[in-house]
């Protein structure tokens, strides 16, 4: 799997097509400075990159971290075991922001995306996954069931629970 940026703020924007996430001050940025830690964590190899993006997710929705800012990125790279020199220095490379800015526009204008998560497959094909957590341990399988539908019958355009009650029975 390789992780792609997509900039939520900017899809969700009320500004209009003019206003741009990248080029407002980083304080008014919710998630645009943690895609540029997750290129610079990918530019230090596969197995950066998923200890990178595991410790953001955990951070972020475990420990509730709000991670728009550069120390806690900072900090969730260091705990991750990066090289900090040179995380730090592909963090603040103007090449970085580029980057998240191109993976961004072509998720919009190539597969369609609008919301995360949302895979792209062989093909092409892309589907948005929305989902609660799963029960400890059955994240691999729901994960690979996921996969096993939709990665293979790209004609299956949405699967919905009607709303409510979703997620009825589900807490129970």
């Amino acid at each position: 799997m390789e992780w792609k940026s997509f900039v939520l703020q900017q899809i969700n924007s009320k500004e209009g097509p003019e206003w741009k996430t990248w080029d407002q001050p980083e304080s008014e940025q919710k998630s645009f400075p943690s895609l540029r830690g997750g290129v610079a964590a990918r530019k230090q190899g596969s197995d950066a990159s998923n200890r990178f993006h595991l410790a953001m997710l955990n951070a972020r929705n475990n420990d509730r971290i709000a991670l728009n800012e550069r120390d806690a990125i900072m900090n969730v790279a260091s705990d991750a075991g990066l090289d900090m020199a040179q995380f730090e220095k592909d963090y603040e490379n103007p090449d970085t922001t580029s980057t998240v800015v191109q993976e961004h526009e072509e998720a919009v204008s190539e597969h369609g995306v609008f919301g995360t998560p949302t895979f792209v497959f062989e093909g092409g094909h892309a589907a948005f996954l929305k989902t609660l957590v799963p029960p400890e341990g059955e994240e691999v399988s729901v994960y690979e069931g996921f996969m096993a539908l939709i990665g293979r019958h790209p004609y299956i355009g949405e699967i919905k629970h009607p709303q409510p009650p979703w997620p009825k029975g589900v807490f129970d």
